[in-house]
């Protein structure tokens, strides 16, 4: 998309006679692209000015504009459609919250960069806008950055961004407050995020409009609250400062805010550091290289010693992420010790396995995911040599690694194992999904179509575990059903040709199948995949112990 030349206050008629925009060998940068992402709602006194200063810019550098307007009845509808029809601008009307707007125009630019929470109550000053990406690329290129007047009483602040770090954090979530915050947090979180001082000397904006109106009279500002204080909840962000002064009103809407959350059938997941703060964070930080991503349900008897196993080998490159499954016999009080002392990061989800891996892997910061690492085995101190042969055999796949030996369990039709990959490309393939059994043999097998996964076999892990929940006759039963369960839902098949099946196998597979009738098969993955295909082996290392035995198809989940 190109734009015109001339000035905000030519016509649309007029602008388009004038020739689209300047050659590119008169733009100040012919290399980048630029998407200015801006949000509409009832702007009329505005939105002609604000659109068109930002227009301006397109003499300057290669830019695309996106509105997305929030169904407005004020006139500003009108005015961007005119804009719209001219060429000017790409235009969305939908009502939506201002984070599901942001994505929205998000996904529909196309601009290398992306310049958001620039709206159509504001104007701008294109030469300081132009001085402010130039100071990106100097101090801040790759970085997602923020700047904010800070002495303005608006939320007058400039997100600057390349698209693909955003798509790394997925976005903006569906909040209408502070959802500029949230995605800050997040990028914080994977070291992508830095605080710009606010250019006082070329300023981006030309005028700030502050909306007196969303709090004008008792009712209407008691909703205001009640909905921010909700979304600020829902993010796991404080609502209230220390020691800040809070009246009764400001209480009660508090007291409403969170019953309102709770009776929300939908939840949102809170960001990994809700105590960040946007004006000092810089993005200085260590970013870890690795995530050990583990998860757990009432593992008391060897969480410590799980832990003390795998910190006594981390390096700072590493971090540690647990999550809990609501644990009852004190297992989350010896992950807290752990938080404290040891920098572990510890969250509690209700979860079934492959969500509980997905938290993780939301909550984590590393370039590279090490998953399936869980809290009732031990290990030796091999997982640097591991990572190590990882970069050298399978760099920029997804690596499962089979513990052998032992060989697996037969009854349970598992053994231990583990995940190695690169964060985005697992973000990339789906993550993990909601499945209690056979989640990371889903994910494998995504991997492996897009030709990124392999596997080995490797002892990397001792004292593993047999669940006593697995060992009566009712949990073999339940462990058979989820596992069918788990199977049809993967579309994958529950019997070879010829197996001989039991009354319990047929009593847990009628089960599975009517709790299945009626739900989508999940998508994407391949049933037919074999996660031991021999073509997709790689040597780990020169083993000495030869005859290690390769666990037979179908025993690794």
């Amino acid at each position: 998309m190109t734009f015109p030349s001339g000035n905000p206050g030519q016509n649309e008629e007029e602008a388009s006679r004038s020739g689209g925009a300047p050659p590119e060998g008169a733009l100040k940068d012919s290399l980048h692209t630029y998407s200015v992402c801006m949000l509409c709602s009832n702007d009329g006194g505005t939105v002609d000015d604000s659109v068109r200063s930002v227009l301006q810019l397109s003499q300057l550098r290669r830019v695309d504009v996106v509105v997305v307007d929030n169904l407005s009845t004020d006139g500003s509808e009108k005015t961007l459609r005119r804009m719209k029809d001219s060429g000017l601008i790409s235009l969305i009307e939908r009502r939506c919250t201002r984070g599901e707007g942001r994505q929205l125009a998000f996904e529909s630019s196309k601009g290398d960069y992306v310049l958001s929470h620039m709206d159509c109550d504001d104007i701008f000053d294109a030469e300081g806008i132009s001085s402010l990406i130039d100071r990106y690329h100097a101090e801040f290129e790759g970085k997602a950055v923020m700047t904010k007047k800070r002495d303005s009483p608006e939320a007058s602040n400039i997100t600057i961004a390349p698209r693909r770090v955003i798509d790394l954090v997925g976005g903006w979530r569906p909040f209408n407050w502070g959802e500029d915050w949230d995605l800050w947090a997040r990028l914080e979180s994977v070291g992508y995020y830095s605080f710009m001082q606010y250019p006082v000397g070329s300023p981006p904006h030309r005028a700030i409009k502050v909306r007196t109106e969303r709090y004008s009279g008792l009712s209407r500002g008691f909703q205001v609250r009640v909905s921010k204080y909700a979304d600020a909840i829902r993010m796991g962000r404080r609502v209230f400062d220390p020691g800040e002064h809070v009246s009764i009103v400001q209480k009660g809407a508090l007291a409403t805010a969170r019953l309102r959350v709770r009776l929300a059938a939908k939840s949102i997941l809170p960001v990994p550091n809700p105590n960040f703060a946007e004006f000092e964070s810089s993005g200085g930080g260590k970013r870890a290289s690795y995530s050990v991503c583990m998860t757990c349900y009432n593992e008391s008897s060897t969480a410590r010693d799980s832990l003390n196993s795998l910190l006594g080998q981390l390096s700072s490159d590493y971090e540690v992420v647990v999550v809990d499954n609501y644990s009852r016999d004190g297992t989350y009080e010896i992950l807290k010790e752990f938080e404290k002392n040891n920098g572990v990061k510890v969250y509690q989800r209700r979860s079934s396995r492959g969500e509980g891996r997905e938290y993780a892997l939301e909550y984590a910061s590393g370039q590279y995911i090490i998953a399936n690492l869980d809290l009732d085995d031990t290990f030796p101190p091999l997982l640097g040599e591991i990572v190590g042969r990882y970069h050298e055999t399978a760099e920029g796949k997804v690596l499962a690694i089979f513990n052998s030996p032992p060989p697996p369990d037969l009854e349970t039709g598992w053994v231990q194992n583990v995940t190695i990959g690169p964060r985005e490309l697992i973000r990339a393939l789906g993550g993990w999904r909601n499945l209690k059994l056979f989640e990371d043999w889903d994910l494998w097998s995504r991997a492996s179509r897009v030709h990124k996964y392999a596997w080995t076999s490797f002892r990397f892990a001792t004292n593993v575990t047999v669940h006593p929940e697995t060992r009566s006759a009712y949990g073999r039963l339940k462990n058979r059903y989820e596992r069918y369960h788990c199977r049809l839902r993967l579309g994958m098949k529950i019997f070879s040709p010829g197996e001989k099946v039991g009354p319990s196998q047929r009593l847990a597979f009628v089960a599975a199948r009517m709790s299945v009738l009626g739900r989508r098969v999940l998508a994407g993955q391949d049933p037919g995949f074999k996660s031991l295909d021999p073509a997709l082996y790689v040597e780990l290392r020169e083993r000495p112990n030869r005859e290690l035995e390769v666990p037979p198809e179908g025993q690794a989940t």
